[in-house]
């Protein structure tokens, strides 16, 4: 089971504080303190699944109930004098009746002379691409990757005076993205056959605690606070399929995010359930 290499648009984060056996949860204003500048160096999401398997790549006990986990993607990454993204690493390890499967791509960037480049290594060779930045030359104006026969379509990126994606062109679609005090508050997507809108992602932030700052930098600065809801609607008025995501979090005593569960329900799903647990270093 191999998963996209990029985490979405959003860092979803965030919900109910709560303890685990290494820290305690801190209740404090974000008014209070200054929003992290220290970004972070290392990020593991876990998978579960409703299937069992012979074999798993961890466990974890979520509110009481152990939960096997059959996937794992390892993201470690590091930054140059200016917050720049400069090289990440993702290992993705799957694990089936047969075995454990890990695959890791290696991915560097440099910024020159108006471009970025970036050079992604793995078992099968390495590939390079070229990006056009923006007037801070921190981030991309396009990111179309051509793989193969086929193009990932990824252009005229548009960013907020805070540097978060505001608009953007994908081969499919298009988005537009509400901005609010340096938080995304919903994400409008429209057919490019079509024109009509196909799906809007509305999200509610905890206030009260911030966010990490974004780690795949060149995409744009993520939300300013964690995230306590995501909601995805798809569909016309008449037919509408809601997908909902709520999380929970753990805080250290720097007040840093270090421990993330989401919950996720679907249409006809009776109650929510762990779909993925995320851990964060910095």
């Amino acid at each position: 089971m191999i998963r996209s290499t990029l985490p979405l648009l959003i860092s979803c984060i965030g919900f109910y504080s709560c303890t685990t056996p290494d820290s305690e949860p801190v209740f404090v204003s974000a008014r209070q303190f200054q929003p992290p500048i220290e970004r972070v160096s290392k990020m593991v999401v876990y998978y579960t699944s409703p299937l069992t398997s012979l074999n798993y790549v961890g466990k974890d006990t979520v509110n009481g109930q152990v939960y096997n986990f059959v996937g794992a993607d390892t993201y470690t990454f590091q930054y140059d004098a200016q917050n720049r993204t400069v090289k990440h690493t993702l290992t993705q390890t799957s694990a089936s009746d047969i075995g454990l499967y890990t695959h890791k791509n290696q991915y560097r960037y440099a910024y020159a002379n108006g471009r970025m480049t970036e050079a992604q290594t793995s078992d099968a060779g390495t590939q390079t691409y070229s990006f056009p930045l923006d007037s801070t030359q921190s981030r991309v104006l396009a990111y179309t990757k051509r793989i193969y026969a086929n193009a990932l379509l990824d252009t005229l990126r548009q960013y907020s005076a805070e540097g978060i994606l505001k608009s953007v062109l994908r081969g499919s679609n298009r988005q537009t993205i509400t901005i609010d005090t340096k938080n995304i508050t919903q994400i409008d997507e429209y057919s490019n056959r079509t024109g009509k809108l196909d799906n809007t992602t509305a999200f509610v932030y905890d206030m009260d605690h911030y966010a990490p700052p974004a780690y795949f930098t060149f995409l744009g600065e993520t939300s300013q606070n964690t995230v306590v809801k995501r909601t995805i609607n798809y569909g016309s008025q008449a037919q509408v399929d809601v997908y909902i995501s709520t999380y929970q979090n753990t805080y250290d005593t720097q007040k840093r995010l270090i421990k993330q569960v989401e919950f996720s329900q679907y249409p006809g799903q009776a109650k929510p359930t762990v779909a993925t647990v995320t851990t964060y270093s910095y």
